[in-house]
């Protein structure tokens, strides 16, 4: 399911920026980016809240 990029104020879709890819508001870096950099450590960030550490 893709989330509605549309709806949140921090992002924008701008021809005229990366041919319209969703970039974090007033830069160049694709929202897509963090998630593909975030992904491989997913489940390390939540290990500790899945156990109830935090």
């Amino acid at each position: 399911m893709t989330p509605d990029w549309a709806s949140c104020p921090d992002v924008e879709s701008d021809p005229e920026k990366l041919g319209g890819t969703w970039v974090l508001r007033n830069t160049r870096m694709p929202v897509s980016l963090i998630f593909e950099v975030i992904a491989p450590y997913t489940l390390q960030i939540l290990e500790p809240v899945l156990r109830g550490v935090i």
